[in-house]
């Protein structure tokens, strides 16, 4: 099986959706593990962006934190192989 191209947005949202805490401090093993489980369990990335969207709607303040360090640790030099 090929690398799936997700873009940095999709991988942050998965990696939102998915059990790792920063608290947890992951390796970018565990993130990049964390982002395809993520993908696969919710379906793809509008699964990820609905299970988001539902998050901001329900709690936002937490949901606000969450997205940041998702998206900082996303956006690592290292990109997250998805396939």
């Amino acid at each position: 099986m090929g690398v799936i191209p997700v873009t940095r947005t999709a991988q942050a949202q998965a990696l939102f959706s998915s059990f790792l805490q920063p608290s947890d401090r992951p390796s970018a093993g565990q993130i990049a593990q964390a982002v395809r489980d993520g993908l696969r369990r919710h379906g793809g990335p509008d699964g990820c962006a609905a299970l988001v969207a539902a998050e901001y709607g329900e709690h936002p303040a937490e949901a606000a934190a969450r997205m940041r360090w998702a998206l900082a640790v996303t956006s690592l030099p290292a990109p997250v192989p998805t396939g």
